[in-house]
């Protein structure tokens, strides 16, 4: 009878033991964002995703933000939407800005994407921007210049300046054509 009841309690602590470790597996890897991942056809390897859970990113959300850019034909690493991640920034954000350029037609590197982001510019701001014919690669060399002579220059100002620097290019443009 003792033999019996050491044989059922040690199956129970078995039991117990590989639940644990069958929770923690499924926690560690993320099978649903890897899956969802390979449904849309935005492949990430299980390994990546595993590598987000221990650098305490969100996996869902990177993949969920991955899979906006690809079907939006945006060209953009998994590693820069995890840099973005991990720099507090707002990953939407940041995909949004690199497909508000894809559309319009202006290219902009991911990593500018990513200074626009975390310098707080929303899509909408870009967008907009974009509509009114600048271009953000130019509001960044503003910046960037301004920054590198110890100038303050605000975001609207470089704005603006782009703005002026569109108008005066396309009245010159006109006059040469003689309109």
């Amino acid at each position: 009878m003792n033999f019996l009841l050491s044989t059922s309690a040690e199956a129970i602590v078995g039991a117990v033991l590989v639940a644990i470790i069958l929770v923690l597996t499924l926690w560690i890897i993320p099978f649903g964002a890897w899956f969802k991942a390979m449904a849309a056809g935005a492949k990430i390897s299980l390994g990546r995703l595993v590598g987000m859970r221990l650098r305490k990113t969100k996996p869902t959300l990177i993949v969920e933000v991955y899979i906006t850019a690809k079907k939006a034909d945006v060209d953009v690493s998994v590693d820069i939407i995890e840099a973005c991640s991990m720099a507090r920034g707002s990953v939407n954000n940041f995909v949004n800005i690199l497909i508000c350029a894809h559309v319009t037609g202006k290219s902009l590197d991911p990593r500018d994407a990513l200074t626009i982001d975390l310098m707080g510019i929303s899509a909408e701001t870009v967008s907009s921007h974009h509509a009114a014919g600048g271009d953000f690669n130019r509001v960044l060399s503003l910046l960037k210049k301004a920054n590198a002579e110890n100038a303050k220059l605000s975001v609207e100002e470089a704005m603006a300046k782009d703005l002026s620097v569109e108008h005066i290019v396309a009245v010159e443009a006109k006059s040469q054509d003689g309109f």
